[in-house]
């Protein structure tokens, strides 16, 4: 569970306000922001069950579905429903399905930011298909690149194995073209690797603050003895 303390609300309100400019720059296509009214924040605060998100959602089926859906900067990825269909909504029965209950990170950090007098938002990410061994979480902590890890630390990707020190050396090289760019220097960067006539060419996905309940890939934490500045990929199923 993210601590009290970490300065969330701040973060993303100025991430919000930087992170599409960085996003276009550096391949990726931001999200459509759907600001929630206060009547709705304090009803999910209240209760775990989200179908009155369906109102202001479903409207933007037609021109935006498939998405993945954030709300108050967190995904529903660990809830159970997530992992029927990894997050993708098309539909209103999809959409019903996702929404159904909060996680307790959402409701965290809805009630965080209504304390700290920010307007949550939905997110409403444009859907990528990723093949799972070419996703990656890039690590900055006071403006420096301190970790990268294959997003999925479950899974021995055979292809990732064979191509690690290829695959280090161009995150790397990329990550060295978007750093400056950074909205704050304690960040973590989703970056995915698409094909272009045949060539993995790298592309920025998502931003997010560095806080203590960032999932930390196959580091040990997030803390600074554990981002030693490597890269870790998952080579045996132990």
């Amino acid at each position: 569970m993210i601590a009290p303390l970490d300065p969330r609300a701040a973060h993303i309100a100025c991430l919000r306000a930087n992170w599409p400019d960085v996003l276009s720059l550096h391949g990726g296509r931001p999200p459509k922001l759907i600001d929630m009214d206060r009547e709705l924040v304090d009803a999910l605060i209240d209760l775990p069950l989200g179908f009155g998100l369906c109102g202001p959602l479903e409207p933007e089926l037609a021109e935006n579905a498939p998405f993945f859906l954030k709300v108050a900067g967190f995904s529903f990825h660990d809830m159970p429903v997530f992992h029927l269909t990894e997050g993708r909504i098309d539909d209103v029965e999809s959409l019903r399905l996702m929404v159904r209950e909060l996680s307790p990170r959402m409701r965290w950090s809805l009630a965080a930011l209504r304390r700290d007098g920010v307007t949550p938002q939905l997110e409403l990410h444009p859907w990528r298909e990723i093949e799972p061994h070419l996703e990656f979480r890039c690590f900055f902590r006071n403006g420096d690149l301190v970790g990268i890890s294959q997003a999925d630390p479950a899974q021995v990707f055979p292809a990732l194995v064979a191509d690690a020190r290829a695959i280090e050396l161009e995150l790397r090289d990329f990550v060295g073209a978007f750093i400056d760019d950074l909205p704050i220097e304690n960040v973590v960067a989703d970056v995915y690797f698409m094909r272009v006539q045949g060539a993995l060419s790298p592309r920025l996905m998502e931003l997010n603050p560095l806080v203590t309940g960032t999932g930390s890939g196959l580091f040990t934490s997030i803390a600074p003895q554990s981002l030693d500045g490597g890269f870790r990929y998952r080579s045996d199923s132990v």
